[in-house]
């Protein structure tokens, strides 16, 4: 039987989203990054490059469930994101 092809059934497959906002902070970004996604701070302060110059950037794929307890930790600290399958 095939999977219709709207059912995600493979939950690894969701990222997080960061957008770029004129108020967001360069420390509290890195701070975040490294703090809630785990992230190097190499690693953060790439992410960091990215959303500011292409305006968003997946920095965490995962499941769906996971991923939206990290969303939440960001909005939190005022940044915004998004769950993308």
């Amino acid at each position: 039987m095939k999977t219709p092809p709207h059912f995600n059934n493979d939950l690894s497959k969701s990222e997080l989203v960061i957008k770029k906002d004129v108020s967001l902070g360069y420390n509290d970004l890195l701070v975040g990054l490294i703090d809630i996604c785990g992230h190097t701070h190499i690693q953060a302060e790439q992410c960091y490059f990215l959303i500011s110059n292409k305006g968003e950037y997946s920095v965490k794929m995962g499941d769906r469930i996971s991923l939206e307890s990290i969303q939440m930790e960001f909005t939190n600290m005022g940044i915004k994101s998004f769950i993308k399958n």
